[in-house]
C-alpha cells in the first residue's frame, strides 16, 4: 500500500511539473509569435494552430506518463497477488493419504507425533507439512 501511495505521489508531482513546462512553453511560443509580428504577418489562426500543436505534443507526453504509471501499478498489483499466493498444493498421493487418515479418525482428528511421522513417511512429506 505504501508503494502505491509513492507511485501516486510521484505521478502527481511529475504531472504538475509537466503541466508547468507545457504552460511555460505555450507562453513562450505565444510571445515569440507576437514578436514575429514586427517582421511578418502572424494570423490568429496560425497562433491557434501552433498552440494546439504544442498542446497535442504535451498530451502525448502526459499519456506516456500515465501509461508508465499504469504499468507500474499493474506490476505492483501482480507482485502483491504473487506474494499472497504462496500456498502450494500437496501431491495427490499425500492428499489422499491425509484425507483417508482424517476420515478414519473423525472422533479425534489430531494425529499424535508418531502418527505425524508415519504419515509424513508414507506421503513423502515433512512432519511440518502433515
Amino acid at each position: 500500500m505504501v508503494k502505491l501511495l509513492e507511485i501516486k505521489t510521484k505521478y502527481r508531482d511529475e504531472l504538475d511539473k509537466l503541466n508547468q513546462v507545457a504552460r511555460e512553453f505555450q507562453t513562450r511560443m505565444a510571445a515569440l509569435l507576437k514578436d514575429q509580428q514586427t517582421i511578418r504577418r502572424v494570423t490568429e489562426a496560425e497562433v491557434t494552430m501552433k498552440l494546439h500543436g504544442i498542446q497535442n505534443k504535451f498530451d502525448g507526453v502526459r499519456e506516456a506518463l500515465r501509461s508508465n504509471v499504469c504499468s507500474a501499478i499493474h506490476l505492483l498489483r501482480k507482485q502483491y497477488h504473487q506474494a499472497r499466493k504462496k500456498r502450494r498444493s500437496l501431491p495427490k498421493k499425500a492428499t489422499e493419504l491425509l484425507q483417508a487418515w482424517f476420515f478414519t479418525h473423525l472422533d479425534d482428528p489430531y494425529p499424535s507425533d508418531e502418527d505425524k511421522a508415519a504419515l509424513a513417511v508414507q506421503g513423502g512429506l515433512t512432519v511440518t507439512q502433515v
